[in-house]
């Protein structure tokens, strides 16, 4: 049984054109790669970033045993007279 030429055309066609469209993909594909360098950081970056966070925490842990203890009372403190006073302006109003 022999093919005729008209659907080995035909098929080719679709092959091309398939071809087509995985290319066109493709290179979408490497648009969006370039486009993570902007999200990703270098690794400069992240050595920058490990320093400043190490500062931060020999801060923190040199800090006075006193204020570890009184700012988070502290943020307690005036978050609850937050609440409070919104609760009395609810009641009040509304």
């Amino acid at each position: 049984m022999t093919k005729s030429p008209d659907t080995d055309n035909t098929r080719i066609a679709l092959i091309n054109n398939n071809i087509g469209y995985i290319q066109k993909d493709v290179s979408e594909i490497k648009e969006a790669i370039k486009g993570l360098d902007n999200v990703l950081a270098s690794k400069e970056e992240l050595s920058t970033v490990e320093k400043a966070v190490d500062i931060r925490l020999v801060k923190l842990e040199s800090a006075s045993v006193l204020w570890k203890i009184a700012s988070p009372a502290l943020a307690a403190t005036i978050s609850g007279i937050f609440v409070f006073l919104l609760i009395q302006y609810l009641t009040k109003f509304h």
